[in-house]
């Protein structure tokens, strides 16, 4: 299906068995504009969305508050992820991405800001695992906390960009207090890191 959700807010939601806990994209075409998710929860994947081979596009949005074991905010599984002109803060993951988990697929972020997202694991805003690959652009990104990666966390991920954005006072327990790689190509252009610990 092709299915756009405008205007909505989706609080406290979830259960202790299901991944998506406010919403389920099975590859489908979804578009989320203006919508606020807050304190959904699950102990499985995805605190406010899980996509599974679909086309997720949000624009001028928020994620807040939100929690699961991968993905504190969304997860997402072999699927292209358009994010534009959104928040993330505060999601909270208890193991990998503590606002996204990027299992394949595509991730491409502008205007947007993650802030205070803490992952228990590795990557505090944002992991990615297998063959996707990251455009990050116009965004910040602060405050974000991990034991590995405190705002980013590649393993293994296609070749990304970071362009014309603010990394700034993340912080990690083990390494990469901004960003952590593993058998990774990242270029960045014309961005500021600052004030990251490790």
């Amino acid at each position: 299906p092709t299915v756009t959700i405008s205007g909505i807010t989706f609080q406290g939601n979830g259960t202790s068995t299901q991944d998506g806990a406010a919403l389920y994209n099975y590859a489908g075409a979804l578009t989320i504009q203006n919508c606020v998710f807050s304190g959904n929860v699950t102990t499985g994947k995805g605190g406010a969305i899980y996509n599974y081979s679909g086309d997720l596009t949000i624009q001028n949005s928020v994620f807040t508050g939100n929690r699961a074991t991968d993905g504190g905010a969304i997860y997402n599984y072999g699927g292209a992820v358009n994010i534009q002109s959104s928040t993330f803060s505060a999601n909270q993951s208890s193991a990998r991405g503590g606002a996204i988990f990027m299992y394949d697929g595509t991730l491409t972020i502008r205007t947007s800001t993650f802030s205070g997202n803490v992952a228990t694991g590795k990557g505090g805003a944002i992991y990615l695992y297998g063959s996707q690959a990251l455009t990050l652009s116009d965004s910040t990104m602060s405050g974000n906390q991990a034991s590995g990666g405190g705002a980013i966390y590649f393993y293994s991920a296609a070749a990304s960009t970071i362009t014309n954005s603010t990394i700034s006072c993340n912080s990690s327990t083990g390494g990469g207090g901004a960003i952590a790689l593993y058998r990774q190509t990242l270029t960045v252009n014309n961005s500021t890191f600052s004030g990251n610990v490790a």
